[in-house]
């Protein structure tokens, strides 16, 4: 009986090993499949982090393309901008040459010859340097400025020179392309200026004009005789071969024209034809005042100054009507405005009549105003 039981016992154990054996496994097996979740969810995470800073780098280039390409026109337009100055440099070398454009020009001072003193000779220096600066064709270079250029000993080391050598020495200096130069000589009463145009550059000579001027009692009539001279001058220059200066026309000579004439105690207005012969500082006057009681007219007057275009003057002289009705003495004062050979004439004068007929008035207080042609 007890071997029975324990037959049963070792075949139940035989039996029941394989069972348990079998869901040791499974559960191996479960165990396993809950263990590769975990390790796939841990690489999962992974990859995903790995993406996610690739795209972040995407956006990064996307905007630097951009800054990229902005600056790029701007050197697009930087290369446009120099065309447009380039064509403007183009543009602009005409007009250096224009008229307008003044040569630089080198006034040496004047060389005193016999009977003249330097401090003589500079002085007309100065005023021929006036006068150019009047003419306003040169941009002149006086002896101060080429002593503050190449220095006072210099200066006079190359002032007054004639020679071909010093010459271009001064024009390179100062870059310079014409040069006047001159002397001065006194015999007895008489001054002899001779004044040159020059190229220094090449050594030649553009013009020369000299004149003899008697000057007995001072330079004054040498200062009067220099502008002529200089304009004479600057006419033989090339570079104003088609357009020379021309002198402004002075107030001398004979001028015919017409006013009108107002009576200021009678109200009336009278037509005056007149003629005037003037020189320097004396002329006289001679009119017809047009009315139904015509009269002539003489005056003498005197030009005390010229204050550029304009030249006052005063008058004395006489009205006679033709009628035997009056005669009056008359004194003036006016001016004259010079326009080339176009005079425009004001004056106010006074006539107090020493003969006069019954019954016209003894003064006269008149104001005229008119034109007239210088001939």
């Amino acid at each position: 009986m007890s071997t029975r039981p324990v037959l049963l016992a070792t075949l139940l154990l035989a039996v029941a090993s394989p069972a348990l054996a079998g869901k040791t496994p499974a559960k191996k097996t479960a165990g396993a499949s809950k263990a590769a979740p975990t390790k796939p969810s841990e690489p999962a995470p992974t990859p995903a982090a790995a993406p996610a800073p690739e795209p972040a780098p995407p956006p990064a280039p996307d905007p630097e393309p951009a800054p990229v390409a902005s600056p790029t026109p701007p050197p697009a337009e930087a290369t446009h901008a120099p065309e447009p100055a380039a064509a403007t440099a183009v543009a602009q070398p005409p007009k250096p040459s224009a008229p307008a454009a003044k040569e630089q020009l080198l006034l040496l001072g004047l060389r005193p010859g016999p009977g003249v003193s330097a401090e003589t000779a500079n002085s007309i220096t100065d005023s021929v340097h006036s006068e150019l600066a009047a003419i306003g064709v040169y941009a002149v270079l006086s002896n101060e400025e080429l002593a503050a250029i190449l220095g006072l000993e210099r200066q006079r080391q190359l002032s007054g020179c004639s020679q071909e050598s010093c010459l271009a020495e001064l024009a390179g200096a100062m870059d310079s392309k014409r040069a006047l130069i001159g002397d001065v000589t006194r015999v007895d009463a008489d001054v002899i200026v001779n004044l040159s145009l020059i190229d220094p550059r090449n050594a030649k000579s553009l013009g020369r004009v000299g004149k003899t001027i008697t000057a007995s009692s001072g330079l004054g009539p040498v200062y009067e005789a220099l502008k002529p001279m200089l304009y004479e001058l600057v006419a033989q220059d090339p570079l104003f071969a088609d357009h020379p200066p021309t002198m402004p026309r002075g107030f001398g000579g004979l001028t015919l024209g017409v006013r009108a004439e107002l009576e200021a105690l009678l109200p009336s207005m009278s037509p005056v034809v007149f003629g005037e012969l003037a020189w320097k500082h004396g002329g006289v006057l001679i009119g017809a005042v047009a009315t139904t009681n015509p009269a002539a007219r003489v005056e003498g007057r005197f030009y005390p100054v010229v204050l550029g275009k304009l030249r006052p003057h005063l008058g004395l002289g006489a009205t006679y009507f033709l009628s035997g009705t009056g005669l009056g003495l008359r004194g003036s004062l006016g001016a004259t405005l010079g326009l080339q050979n176009l005079q425009v004439v004001v004056d106010a004068s006074y006539e107090r009549f020493v003969a006069t007929a019954k019954g016209y008035a003894t003064q006269a207080v008149l104001i005229s105003g008119g034109v007239g042609w210088l001939f």
